[in-house]
């Protein structure tokens, strides 16, 4: 059974490696459970947890995950299920006009996967539950 004290936070991303070495990085706080998932289909499935954020890679079909959701769609989907829930985009794209749909869809914040990303999403973490 889940700790209720603790904050439940969902990563997706296609990435092992990174999705890993996120989910390591913020599993050293105490206060928040972490749980991890390739594909945002699989993320969708467990909205019923009600995590209170997601980090979402924007592009989510790599060459073995031909064919599923991007970051936008699931973004869709994530706020159609749970409005509240701040969703923070990781991505490798530099692109405005995509940060700004993103934004405008209610995207918490959008960040860029650059060497300094984690310190960036663990500060965009503690912001979004300032406000929550």
């Amino acid at each position: 059974m889940m700790n209720t004290d603790k904050i439940l936070i969902f990563v997706v991303d296609d990435d092992a490696l990174l999705l890993s070495l996120i989910i390591d990085n913020l599993s050293d706080y105490e206060n928040y459970t972490v749980r991890g998932f390739s594909t945002a289909e699989d993320c969708i499935e467990q909205l019923y947890q009600k995590p209170k954020i997601i980090v979402l890679d924007y592009h989510l079909n790599n060459d073995e995950n031909i064919g599923v959701m991007n970051g936008m769609q699931a973004l869709k989907k994530i706020k159609e299920y749970l409005p509240g829930t701040k969703v923070i985009i990781l991505s490798g794209q530099n692109r405005l006009n995509i940060a700004g749909d993103l934004l405008d869809m209610g995207v918490f914040d959008y960040i860029m996967k650059d060497i300094d990303a984690f310190k960036v999403l663990e500060s965009k973490i503690v912001k979004a539950l300032e406000i929550a």
